[in-house]
């Protein structure tokens, strides 16, 4: 009877009269139980029989809207298991639950990319994504679906919380027909993303009682237990200790080898080893390999300053800051870059062999464009390394140019003879005719203060009298006591690459041997070819294919560390191929096999 009055009391609180009272418990409404689990539509086919009668009954408008509110709080109190007395409903109570009301009709649901199948080689903590999934999905009662798997069992109904959200997850009980329907909902989730993988094989036994909480609960025993704890840990040290930062490249920047130190210590952490400022610091410094005098001058700041050398945090900003400046720095201007093709050394423009590869170590500042072994380029600044990749490009532009001149021209390069006191030497020249004419080596050599055979002419003029008074119809050259007769030079000339070309090494079995296409270097040559046929006859068949000793660089993104994979006795294409092809059995049966 208490219960009765107190109900009738709230009714008239929230704007219905006597009639509309009576009118309300004809049609059933006796007690707060019976508002639990009305809706809003609920609510307007019920007062639309009241207003209609008979007898017809006044009903006003916010009276209605209350009562929709007092429904929805009826319900909610229930589900989250707390008391419903019609007395704790108040003006205050109206406009906590009237502005959640308004909420939840205005909210959208917010789509969260469900997780990926939990597949053999997939990480668990990438799977843990599951419950940011089940946070965004919501229950019949807008409770968040992720108030299933909850680390407590118990309702933290004492907690002080953050968002209505987070109060939500932690206060529902787990218990009653709205608690098993949603476990059901999630072992269903479960399920799907689990049951063509390995983690199938922990929640197979639960299947029959559609039990999505204690599923999840058996995969959180086994994947963050002692052993995969351990395995975990494990994982972290080894990260950290291979990860080393050689300077930005394109896979692997200085950002990549600080995410892998916090990853790994945010797993350590996790299970309990929580590892120090200064040793993080440490760890960061000694991995470090870019020898540029930004990255020099970072590291000493940083174990020069205690508030660097004690904050991990601090220390990171400092090191991208200085690197990125080190890297954006022009300390000086390179007007030109003078590229020699021969064979001398020409740093002074005064040497021997004007013509020759010579490095430009003069007193000029010229930047050697060749080769570099790894530690050397590693050792370049920034500025310079660019300064080389241009002065490459510009080189390979003149050389292709001075091609297509020489190809119009129909001129082609051949190597020419001089002689020096019975010693020979080859130079390159170039001529329109396919053989060496020997007059002009002999004419050559004379108007060069030399002749083809004899004593030195002291007058360059007599050249003409010389050659009047001798005939010369072959040129023979002496090395010390053996003699030889040159007819013909011939030169085999492979790419340069001038420019880091990118490709693919892809296992192909089809082939009997490794083929290496254009992103890979020469390192030896056999001096043996070999006939290639494609895989139908309609195409023509490729003769004289050299067999070399080939080389290519392979960054790992996740270390930095660059390898070198060479390839031997390999099928060179060059630039016929963009990637290069391996052939798996070539490798087993040298005893390669993983």
């Amino acid at each position: 009877m208490a219960a009765r009055v107190a109900f009738q009391a709230a009714l008239q609180r929230i704007g219905f009269g006597q009639a509309a009272i009576v009118a309300l418990e004809t049609n059933g409404l006796n007690s707060v139980q019976d508002l639990i689990n009305l809706d809003v539509k609920d609510i307007e086919q019920l007062l639309k029989i009241v207003r209609t009668g008979p007898p017809p009954v006044v009903v006003p408008c916010l009276a209605q809207k209350r009562l929709s509110i007092f429904c929805f709080w009826a319900t909610k109190r229930n589900r989250l298991n707390k008391p419903i007395d019609a007395v704790l409903f108040n003006q205050a109570t109206i406009e906590v639950y009237g502005a959640t009301m308004a909420l939840i009709e205005k909210d959208e649901e917010v789509i969260v990319k469900a997780p990926a199948e939990y597949k053999t080689g997939t990480k668990w903590k990438a799977f843990k994504g599951v419950i940011a999934y089940l946070n965004g999905i919501k229950s019949n009662h807008n409770i968040p679906l992720s108030y299933v798997i909850r680390e407590n069992a118990v309702p933290q109904v004492n907690q002080a919380f953050q968002s209505d959200h987070q109060k939500m997850i932690a206060i529902t009980p787990l218990v009653g027909p709205e608690y098993e329907e949603d476990n059901g909902k999630v072992f269903d989730l479960l399920k799907s993303w689990t049951i063509n993988g390995p983690a199938w094989t922990w929640m197979r036994a639960f299947n029959p009682t559609w039990v999505g909480r204690q599923a999840w609960l058996a995969l959180v025993g086994h994947f963050e237990g002692d052993a995969q704890r351990d395995r975990v840990k494990d994982a972290a040290y080894v990260a950290i200790a291979a990860a080393r930062y050689y300077g930005d490249k394109k896979k692997f920047t200085f950002k990549t080898y600080v995410t892998i130190h916090q990853d790994a210590y945010s797993d350590l952490e996790k299970y309990g080893e929580v590892i120090s400022e200064e040793k993080r610091i440490r760890d960061l410094l000694t991995n470090i390999k870019d020898n540029s005098p930004a990255a020099n001058a970072a590291k000493g700041t940083i174990l020069a300053t205690p508030a660097l050398r004690t904050s991990f945090t601090n220390a990171v900003a400092h090191l991208s800051t200085t690197l990125q400046l080190g890297q954006s720095q022009d300390t000086r201007n390179i007007s030109s870059v003078n590229v020699g093709k021969g064979s001398g050394r020409g740093g002074r423009g005064g040497g021997r062999g004007g013509r020759g590869q010579g490095r430009g170590r003069g007193k000029g500042k010229n930047i050697y464009i060749g080769s570099y072994a790894p530690d050397q380029w590693r050792a370049l600044l920034s500025e310079d390394k660019k300064k080389v990749i241009e002065g490459r490009q510009k080189s390979a532009e003149q050389q292709s140019q001075s091609q297509g001149q020489g190809k119009a021209a129909g001129i082609r390069q051949v190597a020419t003879v001089g002689v020096d006191d019975g010693h020979s030497t080859i130079d390159n020249a170039t001529h329109g005719t396919a053989t060496i004419n020997m007059d002009q080596v002999v004419l050559q050599g004379t108007l060069q203060g030399l002749a083809a055979v004899g004593e030195k002419r002291p007058n360059a003029k007599s050249a003409g009298s010389y050659m009047s008074r001798r005939r010369t119809s072959k040129v023979v050259t002496s090395v010390r006591c053996k003699q030889r007769m040159v007819s013909q030079v011939k030169i085999l000339c492979y790419n340069d690459h001038s420019e880091v070309i990118r490709g693919l090494c892809e296992l192909d079995s089809h082939p009997d041997t490794c083929i290496a296409g254009e992103n890979c270097v020469i390192l030896e040559v056999t001096n043996q070819t070999v006939n290639d046929s494609a895989f139908t006859d309609e195409h023509d068949i490729m003769s004289n294919i050299p067999i070399v000793t080939a080389a290519t660089a392979y960054d790992d993104a996740a270390t930095g560390v660059t390898y070198i994979l060479v390839l031997g006795q390999c099928i060179y294409m060059g630039d016929k191929m963009p990637n290069s092809l391996i052939c798996p059995n070539q490798l087993q049966s040298h005893g390669i096999n993983k």
